[in-house]
């Protein structure tokens, strides 16, 4: 019976596999970039990113995989290294993605004793915007999540067959410390994962603490011996042999990011990792920020009733939950999940991706699979989940489905055929943001021959930095690089109008240290080229002593101390 169930689920897994394709690839292909200079052009030690700290093992596994399947990987994409190590991070998260299914299944069945219930909850949790989207993309989100999820059902069939040893939970441990070293935020879970171990349990008289000593010793054990031979692995092969090259080392995988506005940013963004709000967030923000009155009508079409829908389910559930003595060891497990993800975000890191709650999301799903199985929630709480999926189905395959065509990508596919006509490979391009079209289009289509020219792009607006005012040293760094390799420094003329366009998703006042005006007045001061490419396209920044000035100038502000 469970095995039919899970069947109808993997086919549910495959069918969206073949019917979407992610928004961007992101980071993938800088990861794979990383990969091929591993291999042929290694970086100095205490500078390479294939060992990041926060991603330490995503790259070695994905490096092993592209040298392994190396052969068939290049012909399949046309002799390109670079596209084949993307490839080969690709599958790596196709895989991971079929195995947190897989694993989430048996989670919620063992659990509930239902198969039916677990087959709704699965393909609940595959149908969550933050998963269908990353299970494509070859990031290393999914892959810890599955470990995770493994390691919570082996931890779970450990105490509800009473075999609290210590060999048991070294093996859960593993698994946990697999999904930290793949992406070490996952190690924010730890408390939960550690609660999960101490309180659940299969009835009211099911083993306390004590006789659970020898499991969570070996929970602990498994965990921190995984991740200190990981890590001093990685320690090693960086040569990171002082408490100040280890503390660069970190500081590096934080990419200068620091929240602004952190806990509003985090209230908008927990409902992205369920449904997609694509460019919705840029009408709230010019609602908060620019103080712009939108009527009904407009707000319903903003997607605020995503946001609405999301909390509406989350609080349904929490309060179900509440009314048992099993959901309420539950709350507490999750509860010690949920804080430290939402201080990491709103406090420590970056708030909006979808990715900082994916940690949270096997006890959430455990959690909404009870609900479902217990015959005490009511009629309500056990009909709102269904009707949540289904709807977050609905939305994502729309979204994110391979047979539409945004606008932006016509766009963006027109003027990067403008630019790949004038560059060269010492070149870099200033854009104004991430969601310029053709930023969107290299990252929305890294395997298009148009988008041979992705590592040219630089981003002008570094929202999220934790230094965003010294964008000017930022922005001549680029131009003297590309002056002192041969190369030439192109930069959009979307700077060049005296207010944004409102389709450029500017937002004034989003972070209070960035304004328009001040990127406006740098530019118009540079003695530019001809335009091409419209009037959104490009001007090349001249090599003249005007503005071999003007950037020395920028690049000698002085960087603040963290």
């Amino acid at each position: 019976m469970w095995s039919r169930w899970l069947a109808g689920v993997l086919g549910v897994y495959i069918v969206t596999l073949l019917l979407i394709r992610p928004e961007d690839y992101s980071d993938t292909f800088n990861y794979a970039k990383h990969l091929v200079d591993q291999r042929y052009h290694p970086p100095l030690a205490q500078t390479n990113p294939f060992w990041d700290f926060g991603h330490v093992l995503w790259r070695p596994m994905g490096y092993v995989v592209w040298r392994c399947f190396g052969g068939p990987l290049a012909t399949l994409c046309g002799g390109d290294r670079l596209l084949a190590a993307g490839v080969a991070l690709i599958a790596l998260s196709i895989v991971a993605g079929l195995a947190g299914v897989v694993y989430m299944f048996l989670f919620a069945a063992n659990t509930t004793r239902s198969p039916f219930v677990a087959a709704i909850t699965t393909i609940g949790y595959l149908s969550t915007n933050a998963i269908l989207h990353y299970q494509l993309t070859g990031m290393s989100y999914v892959a810890g999540l599955a470990c995770q999820i493994a390691g919570l059902y082996y931890l779970h069939c450990s105490i509800a067959e009473g075999r609290l040893t210590l060999f048991r939970g070294a093996v859960s441990g593993l698994l946990f410390a697999l999904s930290v070293v793949i992406w070490f935020p996952y190690a924010l879970s730890a408390l939960g994962v550690s609660c999960y171990a101490a309180c659940v349990r299969e009835s009211e008289e099911g083993p306390g603490i004590r006789q659970r000593s020898s499991l969570l010793a070996g929970l602990a054990g498994g965990t921190a011996a995984v991740v200190m031979l990981v890590y001093g692995c990685a320690l090693l092969a960086g040569h990171h042999t002082s408490i100040e090259s280890v503390s660069q080392w970190i500081a590096q995988s934080r990419y200068d990011k620091l929240p602004n506005r952190g806990i509003l940013r985090m209230l908008g963004s927990v409902p992205r990792g369920f449904l997609s709000l694509g460019s919705e967030p840029t009408e709230w923000k010019r609602m908060f920020f620019e103080h712009r009155l939108l009527s009904l009508g407009g707000l319903l079409r903003s997607g605020i009733w995503k946001v609405a829908w999301v909390y509406l389910t989350l609080t349904v559930s929490v309060f179900v939950l509440g009314r048992s003595s099993w959901g309420r060891r539950h709350l507490v497990c999750l509860l010690a999940t949920v804080v430290p993800l939402a201080i990491f975000a709103a406090f420590l890191f970056e708030a909006t991706p979808p990715e900082r709650y994916m940690p949270a999301f096997p006890l959430l799903f455990l959690g909404f699979s009870w609900i479902m199985a217990d015959p005490r929630s009511g009629r309500t709480a056990k009909g709102i989940l269904p009707l949540f999926f289904a709807s977050a189905l609905a939305v994502n395959l729309t979204a994110l489905s391979r047979f539409s065509e945004p606008a932006d990508l016509e766009t963006g596919r027109m003027r990067v055929q403008a630019l790949n006509g004038r560059v060269s490979p010492n070149d870099w391009i200033l854009i104004q943001s991430y969601q310029d079209p053709v930023m969107v289009f290299v990252n929305a289509r890294p395997f298009s021959p148009l988008s041979k020219n992705r590592f040219l792009f630089y981003v002008a607006v570094p929202w999220g930095s934790a230094h965003p005012e010294l964008w000017p040293r930022h922005l001549a760094g680029r131009v003297h690089a590309a002056w002192e390799n041969g190369g030439q420094a192109w930069i959009t003329d979307r700077f060049l109008a005296n207010a944004p366009d409102p389709a450029w998703e500017w937002v004034e006042g989003d972070d209070p240290r960035i304004r328009w005006a001040d990127f406006h007045a740098f530019v118009e001061k540079l003695d530019l080229g001809n335009a091409f490419g419209g009037t959104d396209g490009f001007s090349e920044i001249l090599r003249t002593n005007r503005n071999q000035a003007l950037l020395d100038a920028a690049f000698s502000l002085a960087i603040p101390r963290n």
